[in-house]
């Protein structure tokens, strides 16, 4: 094999290995700290059974259209990101989304 060739998977090898995952964690940060725009609508209610999970949970929030998509929810929702969550989330009084457990 010649250094060219080995140059050129070495470069790729890190291009995939370092950029892919910085691009999606870059990607999911972006989006999970959005400013908050507000709501066009009325008040909205999502119903959540109780004993629900996580994933059941976010797939309800995104038919409603709450949250844009279950990535950046399980993402949001993930203990890597709890220290570096918002430190102020907006209530159901400004923002017009309750969300119900039955």
């Amino acid at each position: 094999m010649s250094i060219r060739k080995v140059a050129l998977g070495f470069i790729l090898f890190i291009v995939f290995v370092v950029g892919v995952p910085v691009f999606v964690g870059t990607t999911l940060w972006v989006r999970m700290t959005d400013l908050y725009r507000g709501y066009s609508e009325t008040e909205q209610f999502v119903e959540i059974p109780q004993g629900a999970g996580t994933a059941d949970i976010g797939q309800r929030l995104v038919d409603a259209g709450v949250v844009k998509d279950t990535w950046t929810f399980r993402a949001a929702v993930s203990p890597v990101f709890r220290i570096s969550r918002r430190r102020c989330t907006p209530s159901a009084a400004t923002t017009g989304v309750a969300v119900m457990v039955s």
